[in-house]
């Protein structure tokens, strides 16, 4: 569960850091893919007829894209930090923290009484007949955008991360503020839910009902096919040793 802690060089302070335990874990897949990219190019160039060539260039190509999601991925996971006192927070947030929203990187200080409240909501995406659902955590500022703090991915799938919740609870509790839950939007799901996704407006419409409940018997779908999957791989493994 993710938390603030008391910060030992300033009694009165609560500070949370973001593990880098995901970023070292997504540099490995990013690197396992660009070598499987690599090793697939080098077979199709040198050991297979060209009507075998063209599927393995495709799934090299595959391989690199993937690799593109995932450096990004790491890049939100290798840092950020919030620092929470009597006068506001101070924020470093990484670029790339959210892989819908394309939220920029923001390292600053937000006095209290420049925000208006803390809000938060589910987010539908659904892509290609598969679908995910996030919920979004945000700073409505009295001037200017909302500021997106972070988000919890996976929701109702064995994908989950560690819920958010406790850290904009304890922001709205510290510093005054309200804690407001948004209705349940829709995202653009791009490709497969990862390339071209594109997160609503904080002001976006809600969700109907039916809308709703179509999401989430596709993300029931969406995680069954991953474990599938999963399960398919490590048999595969097992009967070709």
């Amino acid at each position: 569960m993710q938390a603030f802690a008391d910060d030992p060089e300033h009694p009165g302070r609560r500070v949370w850091r973001l593990s880098r335990a995901g970023a070292v874990g997504s540099g490995i897949v990013m690197l396992l893919c660009v070598v499987g990219a690599a090793l697939l190019t080098y077979v199709a160039l040198t050991l297979v007829p060209l009507a075998g060539a063209i599927p393995l260039g495709l799934c090299a190509l595959g391989m690199l894209a993937l690799a593109a999601y995932v450096r990004r991925d790491r890049r939100g996971k290798a840092g950020g930090a919030i620092l929470l006192d009597e006068d506001g927070l101070t924020l470093d947030l990484p670029r790339d923290r959210s892989l819908a929203h394309h939220a920029p990187a923001f390292h600053g200080t937000i006095r209290r009484d420049a925000i208006a409240s803390v809000a938060h909501r589910l987010e539908g995406y659904g892509a290609q007949g598969l679908a995910m659902v996030q919920r979004s955590y945000w700073l409505v500022l009295r001037l200017g955008p909302p500021l997106l703090l972070f988000e919890d991915r996976g929701i109702g799938s064995a994908q989950a991360t560690d819920p958010m919740m406790p850290l904009a609870e304890e922001i709205a509790r510290r510093c005054g503020l309200p804690l407001i839950e948004r209705p349940m939007a829709r995202g653009c799901g791009g490709i497969l839910g990862a390339w071209f996704a594109q997160g609503p407006a904080l002001d976006a419409p809600a969700m109907t009902d039916r809308a709703q409940r179509w999401i989430w018997r596709r993300v029931w779908i969406t995680g069954s096919l991953a474990s599938l999957t999963m399960l398919a791989l490590i048999l595969g493994m097992m009967i070709g040793r």
